[in-house]
């Protein structure tokens, strides 16, 4: 009898450890499978290196900012994208300039491989472009290959000028003007951005805002404290926007510092944005500021997280935006947004001379848009291209005079 229990006994433990190690089995299959769906072109690792890349809110190493970097070194065979992300991770909150270096070298080295879409190209480029500074300090740093990357990008973009053209009438007098035009890229990205351009603009603005609010009698008064207080009741009978608020205050609370602003933090921004509704220059605007501002901070919460630190700035900043008594306050622009208006400008200056209306002579404009080889056909060309020069200056302390020379080449290339 004894024996026979234990023979049962022995039995059921061989059978539960066979059940556990097939569960166990099922479910690192169960994991493995996680890991391999494709999430919009995604796989598990990128997936979740995106995800945290995005929510990081300012520039410590916090959870995300050391996820993002956990799971970006785990993708298989990281891509352009990947890279950026990753050496973005490190250099702002990790602040390791070695690794970040390695990333973004491999980014720009896809680049020149020619592994890279031509629009995200560009986006990868001008975002690299914003950080090779902070390696000038480590001199045992080999330089970005950014160049190369521009002049493969200029490159290619020429070489595609054929194809963009077919999409294009060529019995359509104005189709070198919307050539130009078709050049011009979108590329969002909300992620830990540092836009030189945008900070450039705003440091000149916050300046002059500062010196004006600083003439408002009290305005010592006017604090952080007031405007949430001040938000948190307009918005207390809205369950939603409430919540939105709350959480882009909970972060805001942190006052993280602007590294790319001489000694201001996120707070400084808010409350000269808040003070301008107290100026009596803006009396007949104070409730369109102030409904703008709570605006900008329920657009900072966007779909389940508060938007990165640059987001946050532009958009609350941006709330001023022609309701300010000095009109240039509160609009910024991106460098994204700058190459396409020179793009804009550039297919402009075609249009003033051989457009519908322009100033040539209706022989002329049908001289030049046969490809004429004419005297006449080549000053013109030279007229064209000196005007497109002129716009280099006006944009020199906005963007990089290699950027803007890049963009010049491209629409030289089509006039």
């Amino acid at each position: 009898m004894d024996i026979y229990v234990n023979t049962v006994s022995e039995e059921n433990i061989f059978y539960y450890m066979t059940v556990g190690i097939l569960i166990i089995f099922l479910l690192y299959l169960c994991v493995r499978l996680c890991k391999s769906i494709n999430y919009n072109g995604e796989n598990y690792y990128q997936r979740k290196t995106h995800l945290h890349f995005g929510n990081i809110n300012g520039e410590d190493y916090e959870e995300d900012a050391k996820l993002t970097i956990e799971y970006g070194e785990a993708i298989p065979n990281p891509n352009a994208i990947d890279h950026y992300r990753i050496g973005t991770t490190y250099l702002i909150n990790a602040r390791n300039i070695e690794r970040a270096y390695e990333h973004f070298n491999r980014a720009l080295e896809n680049i020149i491989e020619q592994k890279v879409d031509v629009r995200h190209a560009a986006f990868l480029i001008d975002r690299i472009d914003e950080y090779k500074d902070r390696f000038i300090d480590y001199p045992e740093i080999k330089n970005l290959p950014l160049q190369e990357a521009l002049l493969t990008q200029f490159n290619i973009i020429n070489n595609n000028a054929k194809k963009i053209k077919e999409k294009i009438d060529h019995d359509d007098p104005n189709f070198k003007q919307k050539v130009i035009l078709s050049r011009q890229a979108w590329q969002s990205d909300s992620q830990n951005v540092h836009d030189t351009s945008i900070y450039t603009e705003l440091n000149e603005q916050l300046g002059i805002v500062m010196e004006e609010n600083g003439k408002i009698p009290d305005i010592r008064f006017r604090t952080y404290n007031e405007l949430v207080n001040w938000y948190r009741l307009c918005y207390k009978d809205d369950v939603k926007k409430i919540e939105k608020i709350n959480n882009t205050f909970n972060i805001l609370d942190n006052n993280y510092h602007v590294s790319m602003l001489n000694n201001i933090r996120e707070q400084d921004i808010i409350v000269n944005v808040w003070r301008r509704a107290h100026d009596e220059r803006n009396s007949n605007n104070i409730d369109s500021i102030r409904n703008a501002i709570g605006d900008s901070i329920l657009d900072c919460f966007e779909k389940t997280s508060v938007v990165c630190m640059s987001g946050r700035i532009s958009k609350i900043w941006q709330a001023l935006a022609k309701l300010d008594v000095y009109p240039n306050i509160g609009v910024l622009k991106s460098r994204q947004i700058l190459r396409n208006e020179i793009y804009e400008r550039c297919a402009k200056i075609i249009d003033n001379y051989v457009g519908e209306n322009g100033t040539v002579s209706i022989q002329l404009k049908e001289a030049y848009n046969n490809s004429e080889d004419t005297e006449q056909v080549k000053e013109l060309i030279n007229c064209i291209h000196n005007d497109m020069n002129g716009l280099k200056k006006q944009y020199a302390d906005l963007i990089d005079e290699q950027h803007i020379d890049i963009i010049l080449l491209e629409c030289k290339s089509v006039v």
